[in-house]
C-alpha cells in the first residue's frame, strides 16, 4: 500500500518538474528574441527575423544605417511585427528537449 502512494507521489512530482522544464523552455525562447543580430542591407531589414533555434518573430525595421548593422527587437509599437507560430511551437519543443535530456544526464550521474 506505501508503494502504491509513492508512485503516485513520484508521477506527481514528474508532472510538476515537465511543467517547470515546459516553462522555462518557453521563457529561454522568448529571451532569445533579445539577441542581436546582424543585417548587411537594407533588404534584411524588412523583416528582421529574430529569436533561436529557428528564427520565429519577423520584424519589420524602417532604419538607414551604415552596413553591415547589429540590430535588435524593438518597440512592437514602432516597428511591425509578425510571430511565426509554427517555429516558435518549434523552437520550445527542442528547447524543452534540450533541457529535459540534461536534467536526465544530471540525475544519471
Amino acid at each position: 500500500m506505501t508503494m502504491v502512494h509513492t508512485h503516485k507521489l513520484t508521477g506527481k512530482m514528474m508532472y510538476i518538474k515537465n511543467i517547470y522544464i515546459f516553462v522555462f523552455s518557453i521563457i529561454l525562447v522568448f529571451a532569445s528574441i533579445f539577441i542581436p543580430v546582424t543585417v548587411y542591407n537594407q533588404n534584411d531589414l524588412s523583416p528582421v527575423l529574430f529569436g533561436y533555434p529557428l528564427k520565429f518573430v519577423s520584424q519589420y525595421q524602417n532604419y538607414n544605417p551604415p552596413f553591415p548593422w547589429r540590430t535588435s527587437f524593438s518597440s512592437p509599437l514602432e516597428h511591425p511585427t509578425h510571430i511565426l507560430w509554427m517555429e516558435l511551437i518549434i523552437n520550445i519543443v527542442i528547447v524543452y528537449a534540450i533541457v529535459w535530456l540534461i536534467l536526465r544526464q544530471i540525475k544519471n550521474k
